[in-house]
Parts: C-alpha cells; structure tokens; sequence
C-alpha cells in the first residue's frame, strides 16, 4: 500500500514536471518485465503443469510473440480490441504476480485498502489523481493511452476511460476466489463484479468527472463472496454429501 501510494504520487509529479520520458520508460518497463519475462515462467510452468511438451526455445519463441506484440500494441498503434485484450493481460499478469507471493489475508487487506486509497486519491481536493487528471485536462493532453482501457459509447456520452490498475485488483479479487473458494463462490465474485461496474460506468458517462472505479465492484464482491462462503457453499456441500445435487 505504502508503495502503492508513494508510485501514484511521483508519478503526478513527474507529469506535472512534464518528464514525459520517465514515466514513459516506467510504464514501458513494467509491460515488458510481465509481458516478457514473468509471462515466460507462467507459461511455462503452466505447460508443464498440464503435461504440455514444450522444449525451453520454444517457450522463448512463444513468449517473444506474445510479449512482443502485447508491447508494440500497448505502447504503439494497434486496433482497439487488440490494444484492450493486452490491457486486459497486463492485469491479469500482475494479479498473478500479487497472488503468488503474498498470503490470503494480506490480498484482502490490500483489497480494502486500495478501495480507500481509490476513493481518496480521485474525490479529494489534494488526491494525486484528481490532481492528474485536472492538470491532464487543462493542458489537454493525451500522452499515455497505453494504461487506459478505453469504452467507445455513444458519441453525446463521451468515452469512458477505465485505469488498468482497476482491471489489477478486479482480477485480484477473482483470483483470490478461484485459489481458496469453489466454482459457485467464484461466480458469485465475477457476477458481482458485474453488478459493480454496471453501477458505476453509468455514473462515469453522464457526470464526465473523473470518479472512483474500484469501490462499488469490490465492496459487492466481498459482500458476495462471504455471504456465499457462508451460506451457499455449505449447503451446496451437504447437498452433494447426500446426492440431492450432484
């Protein structure tokens, strides 16, 4: 979190600097670290987990493609879907990255805490990105479209831009799910999800502010993944303890 925020903070200073080419190479960094080599271990343990044969050079070649085109289409010019399954992959790259090394209970307390932190950061006077994106708006810049997930509605709505660190703690939250729940309960976390950010792009579109994205979608998420936890999953199990559902 202490991270998290202090990340947030240089990098609105940077943009307020106008050093564009730190930040870029940030951002071009991180991309290339998961898209390249952190996507090169996962899917290779992955191969070997489902008795894939798949000699080392050919996990290189394979990852180099993937890797390499997620680059040029994040951070160059490619069509928008294929720009917006790279966002998608960062994220859930990250997620990953996050749920191998950091325990159940810290995923659920960085959970909480980044929800806050969202809150704060966007709807306070003095929130780092209600700060950048008012200096964003002023100078009328568009400079990194590369970390925003983009939503081409109807043209009198405007264009709902969705950060891809909100994509990260979505699929933290559904990762989380599948690790240490059953199916109903990980579908309960993906519909609330759902619900959440039916909520709230809604609210997006018609105020054209710059609002919290996270809140919503995780706070109903919890709230179904306990209540599933403690009520369905239970009865789910006795009833297949007594083969009335199989």
């Amino acid at each position: 979190m202490i991270f998290l925020v202090l990340t947030t903070t240089m990098g609105v200073v940077c943009y307020k600097k106008r050093l564009y080419k730190a930040i870029t190479a940030y951002i071009i960094a991180n991309s290339v670290s998961l898209l390249l080599v952190y996507a090169f271990f996962h899917f290779h343990n992955l191969a070997q987990a489902c008795s894939i044969p798949m000699s080392v050079p050919s996990s290189v070649f394979l990852t180099f493609q993937f890797g390499g085109l997620g680059v040029l289409s994040l951070h160059w010019k490619a069509h928008r879907r294929l720009h917006q399954f790279y966002l998608v992959m960062l994220a859930a790259l990250t997620a990953l990255f996050l749920l191998k090394n950091l325990p159940d209970w810290t995923v659920w307390i960085s959970i909480v805490a980044i929800s806050i932190w969202d809150i704060v950061a966007v709807l306070t006077p003095c929130g780092p990105l209600k700060m950048l994106v008012e200096t964003a708006s002023r100078r009328g810049d568009n400079n990194f479209p590369a970390i925003l997930y983009n939503w081409e509605v109807r043209e009198v709505e405007g264009t709902i831009r969705l950060g891809m660190g909100d994509f990260v703690f979505y699929s933290l939250m559904l990762g989380n799910a599948a690790q240490t729940s059953p199916l109903t309960t990980v579908l309960a976390c993906f519909l609330s999800n759902l619900v959440g950010l039916t909520i709230t792009l809604p609210v997006v579109s018609l105020s054209q502010t710059a609002l919290p994205a996270l809140p919503f979608p995780l706070l109903i998420a919890a709230l179904f993944y306990f209540s599933s936890h403690v009520a369905l999953t239970p009865f789910t199990n006795l009833c297949s303890l007594t083969l009335i559902l199989f």
